[in-house]
């Protein structure tokens, strides 16, 4: 991929489904990643996540949590 190109991926889940664990491949070039979320509710709704380890998300119905490893 070109440094000046954009990789996005794409998912849609609902509240209250059970997603399983996600790998998001390395290019060994990302800046950062970015989560957003399309909710109808007011807020911004995007975080900018760690460039390496693993994450838990909460999806809730009005927004998301980025919760604490165990």
């Amino acid at each position: 991929m070109h440094p000046s190109e954009i990789q996005v991926s794409s998912w849609e889940w609902v509240p209250g489904q059970e997603v399983a664990p996600l790998k998001v491949p390395r290019t060994g070039i990302a800046d950062g990643v970015l989560l957003f979320a399309n909710y109808t509710s007011a807020g911004d709704h995007s975080s900018v996540l760690p460039r390496n380890g693993t994450i838990n998300i909460a999806l809730g119905a009005k927004d998301f949590k980025i919760l604490p490893r165990p």
